[in-house]
């Protein structure tokens, strides 16, 4: 028979248990110094968070079980990461087991850029990324593309700054159809603002450049391309130290045998020859090679190559050079795509190696040195008028460099004519041709008061140009008293 006692212990074992529980609980989790640890718990957990450099915007204060968040969200994404992950930190039983009972969300939410980009910048090896994410997913995505385009991680640099304002559209599709370019090249940048993709870089050959253009022809709806690529180096010519290098591959054997003979006729100095022969589709440009020879080879330095489709010049020359030169290869018309970075330098007179860096140089020097310019050659002009002709410019050059190193010495052109000319005034003649030369040496940024016109006087005397045989017409420079 099931007695009291029986029921009594039936139903007081439970009850231990249960206060045993109850005590154990008690102990662990609402003891009196539990409060403490569970404070102390918690701030160990969201301190994991914030430790990642995501969140170094975030500002987190516990107290007991209550979080309460602060700071400026850079995006959306971000701020929805963070409350999620602190949320996962409460646990499922919530009050019961003692983590976050309440999450106070303060987060104010940053504002986006006027521009959403993203820069890459790949030098054959490693590969640099700059600009703007919405959050980690988006790291993380670009991250697992690139190992998967065979980028070891210790060749990756991430700069970001997480931001709302992404564009629409495929903005990721676009980021990685570009960033599959890039590392196609042997060097080189792209650049996506908004919705417009730009890549520049160098291809390994020409069959890699046309194989980028080609597939960069269809970005994501929305998104336009930008392509500026210079391909691989075919032939190069260089001048530096008085000596000039032809270096690469021409098509024929004419070809190499046409610029090395072009080179040791208008150089004045050694030529090393390292061209060779190899067979290729394009041949235009050295047409384009041909017409600018005699011109570039009297480049102070500089460097003309072939590449990609493009003749590339660029270096420092006399300012009369670079103008010969940009009306000469005007003559092949389309055939060939020009690129020019050219700068004017002034040319070197003896007369001026003594200066000191800062010092003016004395009247006497400037005259010396205007004398140096006149010596070898006149200013000339074509028959019966007041252009300059062609011939001219060296020794224009050499007056320029001395108008602009005495640039406290005022200068004089003088003129004289035969007024017995019989083909035109040889007043007016000589008075245009006066202008003239003002005018040039005005153009090329020597001040007005600085060069001077006299009277046009009849007779001649010492000219420095023309011929009087030929229209009886001088110019002569001097310096002022």
């Amino acid at each position: 028979m099931f007695g009291r006692r029986h029921l009594f212990d039936f139903i007081a074992l439970p009850v231990g248990l249960l206060a045993l529980g109850l005590l154990i609980w008690w102990a662990v989790y609402a003891g009196p110094d539990r409060a403490d640890k569970i404070e102390a718990a918690l701030k160990t957990e969201v301190e994991a968070i914030l430790a990642e450099d995501e969140f170094d915007w975030l500002k987190v204060n516990v107290e007991g079980r209550n979080v309460t968040l602060t700071g400026v969200a850079p995006s959306e994404e971000l701020h929805e990461t963070v409350v999620a992950r602190l949320r996962r930190v409460s646990g499922t039983g919530g009050f019961f087991w003692g983590w976050i009972r309440k999450l106070d969300d303060q987060l104010i939410q940053a504002p986006p850029p006027d521009i959403y980009e993203i820069k890459g910048f790949f030098d054959g090896k490693s590969i640099r990324l700059e600009g703007n994410l919405s959050g980690i997913y988006g790291r993380d995505r670009l991250l697992a593309f690139l190992a998967n385009q065979g980028v070891a991680p210790e060749n990756i640099s991430l700069n970001m700054l997480y931001a709302d304002g992404m564009p629409a559209g495929d903005w990721y599709g676009a980021v990685e159809l570009g960033l599959e370019q890039l590392l196609k090249l042997q060097q080189g940048s792209m650049d996506l603002v908004d919705t417009r993709l730009v890549l520049i870089g160098e291809t390994p050959d020409d069959a890699t450049r046309e194989a980028i253009i080609t597939r960069l022809t269809t970005p994501p709806s929305g998104y336009t391309v930008d392509v500026d690529l210079s391909g691989s180096v075919v032939w190069t010519a260089s001048v530096s130290n008085g000596e000039l290098i032809l270096f690469g591959d021409v098509p024929e054997a004419p070809d190499l045998n046409q610029l090395n003979e072009l080179a040791n006729r208008f150089f004045d100095g050694p030529v090393t020859n390292n061209q060779k022969i190899r067979q290729m589709s394009e041949r235009a440009w050295v047409t384009g090679v041909r017409q600018a020879m005699p011109n570039f080879v009297k480049f102070t330095e500089g460097e003309m190559t072939y590449r990609g489709n493009r003749l590339i010049i660029k270096g420092k020359a006399p300012q009369s050079v670079i103008d010969h030169l940009k009306e000469d290869v005007v003559r092949v018309g389309a055939l060939v795509n020009f690129q020019f970075d050219v700068e004017p330098g002034m040319t070197q007179l003896k007369s001026f190696q003594g200066l000191k860096a800062g010092e003016k140089p004395t009247p006497a020097v400037c005259e010396s040195a205007l004398h140096e310019a006149l010596s070898e050659n006149k200013i000339d002009f074509s028959y019966r008028r007041s252009s300059l002709k062609r011939e001219s410019g060296e020794t224009l050059d050499k007056i320029e460099t001395v108008l602009k190193t005495c640039e406290d010495q005022v200068f004089e052109i003088a003129a004289y004519t035969n007024v017995n000319n019989r083909y035109v005034s040889g007043q007016e003649l000589t008075e245009a041709r006066q202008r003239a030369v003002s005018d040039y040496f005005i153009a090329r940024g020597v001040p007005l008061n600085q060069v001077v016109l006299s009277e046009v006087t009849a007779g001649v005397s010492a000219p420095i140009s023309g011929d009087e045989s030929r229209d009886n017409s001088q110019i002569r420079m001097r310096l002022k008293e």
